[in-house]
């Protein structure tokens, strides 16, 4: 059952970046030939000229080739296990780390990223001719079906924290810090410390392991901490790659770009992963 499981959630991460990827590259494409606003006397220029718009076309950009990157890392690491090429412990765990972090996080990517190339196509985003419309409606269901975002936190927390005392953590944040160290250390020290913020927060829940309402209210934080965490480290294997073709100049862009702003946003998701549960005594008001 459970390789049924593991076999279905890669099967929606790699969906869900295939329908990130794919309306992106329509944003981009629309965006580079649609014409509107400038200097009032003057021609209409490319919308890709409008500083908001680049920045919408370099975020959905950089969410795609960060969660592509967290998927091949995930599929070769399973096919390396199945092949029997790696059996270590210190491998298994880095890869069921991983397992959650992608189905939840490519899958938020498929509705999130069409509604986001929507917005660069303005009205013309809400026809049938173009396709974002549909992906958006279809994706939705990504993040429920096999496991919603919810219970992929409560795994992360569960059985990937609790469950062996946070070795499983240590694990990747060890195999991740081992990898960095060997890229420019101005490249590097965001994801370093991002990896700081998951570690504290990992600290903090298994000491919240008796007072389990407390750390499960933090749990969706937890997990998308652990998503910067995995996405800084591929963003930061982008910027550091030596190739200097057209693909390796879009891949380190996007790498550069997600890295930009990742410590903030960091900052935000250790806040909500250890938080506790005080904040939603609210809810009998609602």
């Amino acid at each position: 059952m459970f390789l049924m499981i593991q076999s279905m959630r890669m099967m929606v991460a790699i969906e869900g970046v295939g329908m990130s990827f794919g309306a992106e590259q329509v944003a981009l494409k629309y965006a580079a030939e649609r014409r509107q606003g400038g200097h009032p006397g003057q021609p209409p220029v490319l919308i890709n000229k409008h500083t908001d718009i680049q920045r919408q076309l370099l975020s959905m950009a950089a969410r795609v080739e960060t969660l592509r990157g967290v998927v091949y890392e995930l599929a070769v690491r399973i096919d390396l296990e199945k092949a029997g090429v790696v059996s270590d412990e210190v491998h298994s765990n880095v890869t069921q780390w991983l397992l959650p972090i992608a189905k939840a996080s490519c899958a938020e990517a498929a509705f999130e990223v069409p509604s986001a190339s929507i917005q660069v196509l303005g009205g013309a985003g809400y026809t049938r001719e173009w396709p974002c419309e549909q992906w958006m409606r279809d994706a939705r269901m990504m993040s429920i079906a096999e496991g919603s975002t919810g219970i992929q936190a409560l795994d992360l927390l569960h059985r990937r924290l609790w469950r062996d005392e946070g070795k499983t953590l240590s694990d990747f944040i060890t195999t991740v810090s081992k990898e960095l160290q060997s890229a420019a250390p101005d490249v590097a020290a965001p994801a370093m410390r991002v990896l700081e913020r998951l570690e504290r927060a990992g600290r903090t829940l298994l000491s919240l392991r008796d007072r389990r309402e407390e750390a499960e209210a933090g749990a969706v934080g937890f997990l998308q901490l652990a998503m910067l965490a995995a996405t800084s480290w591929i963003a930061v294997r982008l910027v550091s790659q030596a190739s200097d073709d057209r693909i390796a100049k879009r891949l380190a862009a996007a790498g550069r770009f997600w890295l930009s702003d990742i410590e903030a946003r960091a900052a935000l998701q250790e806040h909500e992963a250890t938080a506790g549960a005080a904040r939603l005594v609210e809810i009998q008001h609602i």
